[in-house]
């Protein structure tokens, strides 16, 4: 997957050239992180002084939270002074914000302008991304939308579908997710039910974006988290999410096996949750429990940690 940054809602004059570094940020899509992430701002940082222009905050399923451990600390100096979006560059040093006003002396300008998918090698009418920066022509982003039957469920690609969870994980879920599809264990839908889902998607993203009075784009490879999950779960054959909630496997595991629930109920999120139980179409692995174990016990050893650092700070 190549990426590109976007750069085509910048309002920079040709005559002026300066150095730009990209960031490529990953949008939130669900409304639930919107509502965790305000809660914890507030409880976190309750004394925000209204200067510094963060309430309203646009939407976290339409622009990603900042997250630093230093950030509010050298605003809260002075060190650091948030200021308005820009607007436009008006001189080799200076620029406009929304707001109207105006700072001079800029030596960089660090553009948050996000990026677009590219598969350069696919030409026509296999080019999942025929318009640039508009959403790929794609089901669950991993397999291109051809009329075609045999092309369509041939021509995949891993990488192009998100959703806030661990990346590395969900690559290797898309991978076992495509396994399955092609060994016929997972049969795709009809063109037409494939369809459906790309076209449901652009118009959940458009009722969004319509109800969001701030100006924002999506990141084309997000995509809403529980469906998203959901489907890999089932078309892995993981099977792992009717194992925690409201099921007899709940219970059952809930039972037989307090410890393990436990840990993957509340604990951190291995990704050898994903090979823990066996189903039909695919086998458990045998050291799934002992990692799932390993993993929360690194993740308390390392709370424990940032904890003694963070207190040792309050004692200098």
């Amino acid at each position: 997957m190549d990426l590109f940054p976007d750069v085509t809602r910048l309002q920079v004059p040709t005559k002026f050239f300066f150095v730009e570094t990209y960031w490529h940020p990953f949008h939130l899509t669900v409304r639930f992180f919107d509502k965790l992430i305000q809660s914890l701002s507030k409880s976190s940082f309750p004394n925000t002084p209204a200067s510094w222009g963060f309430s309203p905050a646009p939407p976290a399923y339409i622009t990603n939270p900042l997250i630093s451990d230093d950030i509010y600390s050298q605003m809260e100096s002075g060190w650091a002074k948030p200021v308005p979006a820009v607007k436009r560059i008006t001189g080799p040093k200076s620029v406009e914000f929304a707001d109207g006003t105006t700072l001079d002396n800029i030596d960089t300008i660090v553009y948050c302008t996000g990026y677009d998918g590219k598969v350069p090698f696919l030409k026509g009418d296999l080019d999942p991304y025929p318009i640039p920066g508009e959403q790929g022509n794609m089901y669950r982003n991993m397999l291109v939308l051809h009329p075609d039957k045999a092309t369509r469920e041939s021509l995949a690609l891993v990488g192009h579908a998100a959703f806030p969870w661990p990346g590395f994980g969900i690559l290797e879920m898309q991978n076992i997710a495509l396994a399955q599809i092609w060994k016929g264990k997972s049969p795709l839908p009809p063109y037409e039910e494939m369809k459906k889902w790309h076209a449901d998607l652009l118009d959940y993203r458009r009722k969004l974006l319509k109800n969001n009075k701030f100006e924002s784009t999506f990141y084309p490879a997000m995509l809403p988290t529980a469906d998203q999950l959901h489907w890999l779960d089932q078309t892995t054959g993981a099977d792992l999410l009717s194992h925690f909630g409201w099921s007899w496997k709940a219970w059952k595991l809930w039972w037989q096996d307090r410890d393990l629930y436990n840990m993957c109920n509340s604990g951190v999120f291995s990704p050898s949750m994903w090979r823990f139980f066996e189903g039909p179409k695919r086998k458990a692995w045998s050291g799934a429990r002992a990692q799932i174990k390993a993993d929360n016990e690194a993740m308390e050893k390392g709370a424990a940690r940032r904890k003694e650092l963070v207190e040792s700070k309050k004692t200098i």
